[in-house]
Formats: structure tokens, C-alpha cells, sequence
């Protein structure tokens, strides 16, 4: 698990500040809460079975259709500009 990474054992939730895993969490069904610190993003998701499941399949290779990976990372790019205030100036 990456160092900026963790779980939250109080709340239940696991948060980190990686668009790609967020977006491969997104794919598979789970709903990223995003919240903004110190101008950094980071993604939260409810702790389940599925979400530790989903974890190691990202962290070995597994197979992810790519128009589902890539519309999910998009719509989480989107998210993110729409917290930090717009796009470029």
C-alpha cells in the first residue's frame, strides 16, 4: 500500500490520493467521495470486502475493460477540476 494511502479503521473508509486506482474502484461499481486538502484531492471509498478484493486485483494486473477504466478516469478528472475551482486560466 502506498505510503499517502490509508484506511480510516474509525470511519470505514479508505482514501488516497491515486486517480488511477480510484478510477479502477470506480469501474468496478464503487462511488469515490471526493474532498479537497491542502490543494490535493483525495478519493474515499466505503471499506467493504469488495473494495479489499479490488485492491489486490489492481495491484496484479487484472484484466479491466479499457473504454469502462478510461470513461471512469475521465469523469473523476472532471470531478476533480470541478472541486479545485474550474480548469485553466
Amino acid at each position: 500500500m502506498k505510503k499517502e494511502q490509508k484506511v480510516n479503521e474509525k470511519a470505514g473508509t479508505f482514501v488516497t490520493p491515486d486517480l488511477n486506482l480510484a478510477a479502477f474502484f470506480q469501474c468496478h461499481g464503487l462511488e469515490a467521495e471526493l474532498s479537497l486538502s491542502d490543494n490535493w484531492v483525495k478519493f474515499s471509498f466505503l471499506s467493504s470486502p469488495q473494495l479489499t478484493q479490488l485492491l489486490v486485483q489492481f495491484n496484479s494486473d487484472y484484466p479491466t475493460p479499457i473504454l469502462q477504466y478510461l470513461t471512469s478516469y475521465r469523469l473523476l478528472k472532471a470531478r476533480m477540476i470541478a472541486l479545485k475551482g474550474g480548469g485553466r486560466t
